[in-house]
C-alpha cells in the first residue's frame, strides 16, 4: 500500500510539471507575447503604425472605434492572414528524474511552431451626422506552438494552443468637428489546449491532455483628433480593458493506472490592459507617413494558481493545487511605415516595427520561447472598383538567434536556445461606399 502510495506521489509530481503554463499557448505573430495585431491587411503594410489614427475602413473598430467617425456611410472588410513559422531548438539537453532525454533526430534539435489562418469580419454604419456604429468578429490573442510527441521537449511540452474569439460592438461620436470619441465592449471566449507527455521511473511514457475554456468581458476607449489642415493630420489614441478568465476544463491522462483518468481543472489568468498613441500626416502630395507607441501591460501576468477536483463516477489521487510563476515585464512596441499613392487606383507601402517580449532569458519556456522581435513590412492596395479594394501585406519577423533557454519544471530540465523567424502574408477585402450596400442597385 505504502508503494503504491509512493509511485501515485512521483506520478503526481511528473503529472504536475505537466500543466504548467496551460492557461497560454502562444504562437509568434506581429505582436509579443501571445497578442495579435492582424486585424488589417493594410495597416500590415506599415507594420502596425498608425492603427489609432489612420481610420481609413472599417478596421478602425478595432483598432480605435472614435476612428468610425470617418466613415461616410457604410465600410465593410474581411482581413485573412497565414503565419508561417519557422523555429528549431538547438543544443538541447534535457533530463526526467535525473535521466537524460534523447529526441528523435540524433542531434539534440526538435523542430517547433505552426503554420495557420486567422482573420477579422468589421464593419460600421453612420447612424446621424455625428453618430457611427461598428461591429467587430476578431482574434485579439491566440495562435499555438508544438513540438513532436518523441521530441527531446516532450517532457516539458508538446502542444501549447490558445485561441481566442472577441465580439465588439462600437459606437463613436463627434461632438465637435474633427474631434471625435468611441468606445466599444468586448466579450471574449478564450478556449485553451495544453498536451505533454510525462514519464515516472517504472512506469511506460503517459499522454497528458489539458483543456479549459472560459469567456471574460471588458472594454475599449478612444479618441481622435483631425487638424483639417493641408496635411490631413490626425492623432489617436487608444486604451483596451484587462480581461481576465475563469478557466475551467478537463485534465486527461492515458494510460492512468494509479489517477482518475479525467479531472476537473481550473484556472485564473488575465490577458493584459494597453494603450496605443498614434499619429499619421502627409509630407508630401502622395507621401502619407504614420506612427506608433504602444504600451502593453503584461505584468499583470504574474502568478496563475491551478486546482483540480474529481468528477463525478472517476476515482483515484487528485492531483495537488500549483502556483505558476510567469514574472511577466511590462512592453513597448514602436511603429513607423508610410504610405505611397502612385494613382487614384495604385498604393505601396512599406514599414518597421520593434516589439519588446514580455519574456527574457530568465522566464523563457518551451511553452513560450519568445523573444524581442523586429518587424519588416510591405504592401500594395488596389481599388477594383468605386466601392471596393483590395489589399496585400507580406511581414517578416526577426527574432534574435540564440534566445536561451533554461527551464526546469519539477522533475524535468531542458536547456538550449532557439532560432526563429516568422512570415506573415495578410490579404483584405474593404468596402467603403457612401449609400447603402453595394450591388444591390443603389
Amino acid at each position: 500500500m505504502r508503494s503504491a502510495a509512493r509511485n501515485a506521489c512521483r506520478v503526481g509530481v511528473c503529472l504536475l510539471a505537466a500543466v504548467g503554463l496551460f492557461v497560454i499557448a502562444p504562437r509568434g505573430a506581429s505582436a509579443s507575447g501571445f497578442f495579435l495585431l492582424e486585424q488589417s491587411a493594410r495597416l500590415q503594410g506599415t507594420s502596425y503604425a498608425g492603427t489609432a489614427a489612420l481610420a481609413a475602413d472599417a478596421s478602425t473598430v478595432y483598432y480605435n472605434p472614435a476612428g468610425m467617425s470617418r466613415i461616410k456611410d457604410w465600410s465593410f472588410m474581411q482581413s485573412g492572414y497565414l503565419v508561417s513559422i519557422h523555429s528549431e531548438l538547438e543544443n538541447a539537453t534535457a533530463t526526467n528524474f535525473g535521466q537524460p532525454v534523447t529526441g528523435p533526430n540524433g542531434k539534440n534539435s526538435a523542430s517547433a511552431g505552426t503554420n495557420g489562418p486567422v482573420g477579422a469580419t468589421l464593419i460600421a454604419k453612420r447612424l446621424t451626422d455625428q453618430v457611427v456604429v461598428g461591429f467587430g468578429l476578431t482574434v485579439p490573442f491566440g495562435l499555438s506552438f508544438e513540438y513532436d510527441n518523441d521530441s527531446i521537449a516532450r517532457f516539458v511540452a508538446t502542444k501549447s494552443r490558445l485561441a481566442t474569439y472577441n465580439i465588439n460592438p462600437s459606437i463613436s461620436w463627434e461632438p465637435v468637428d474633427g474631434f471625435s470619441l468611441g468606445a466599444g465592449f468586448d466579450a471574449m471566449l478564450a478556449d485553451v489546449a495544453l498536451n505533454q507527455q510525462v514519464q515516472v521511473p517504472g512506469f511506460n511514457e503517459l499522454g497528458v491532455r489539458l483543456q479549459a475554456d472560459d469567456w471574460s468581458y471588458g472594454w475599449n476607449v478612444g479618441f481622435l483628433y483631425e487638424f483639417r489642415d493641408e496635411r490631413d493630420t490626425r492623432i489617436g489614441f487608444a486604451y483596451r480593458s484587462k480581461l481576465t478568465f475563469g478557466l475551467t476544463g478537463d485534465a486527461k491522462v492515458t494510460p492512468s493506472p494509479l489517477f482518475a483518468h479525467k479531472q476537473n481543472v481550473e484556472a485564473t489568468a488575465s490577458f493584459p490592459d494597453m494603450i496605443t498613441v498614434s499619429g499619421v500626416t502627409m509630407i508630401a502630395p502622395r507621401w502619407q507617413l504614420l506612427g506608433d507607441l504602444q504600451f502593453v501591460h503584461w505584468g499583470v501576468l504574474q502568478n496563475v494558481d491551478v486546482k483540480f477536483s474529481q468528477k463525478p463516477g472517476e476515482s483515484g489521487p487528485l492531483l495537488p493545487e500549483q502556483n505558476l510563476p510567469f514574472a511577466f515585464r511590462n512592453t513597448f512596441r514602436g511603429a513607423l511605415g508610410s504610405e505611397y499613392f502612385l494613382d487614384d487606383e495604385w498604393t505601396v507601402r512599406g514599414g518597421i516595427a520593434f516589439d519588446q517580449s514580455p519574456v527574457t532569458n530568465i522566464n523563457r519556456t518551451a511553452r513560450l520561447p519568445d523573444s524581442n522581435r523586429v518587424l519588416l513590412s510591405i504592401g500594395v492596395g488596389y481599388k477594383l472598383m468605386e466601392q471596393m479594394s483590395i489589399d496585400l501585406g507580406y511581414s517578416h519577423i526577426f527574432l534574435p538567434y540564440g534566445a536561451n533557454i533554461d527551464q526546469t519544471v519539477t522533475a524535468s530540465t531542458l536547456k538550449g536556445s532557439y532560432s526563429s523567424s516568422v512570415d506573415l502574408f495578410g490579404l483584405q477585402l474593404t468596402f467603403t461606399f457612401d449609400k447603402g450596400l453595394p450591388y444591390v442597385g443603389i
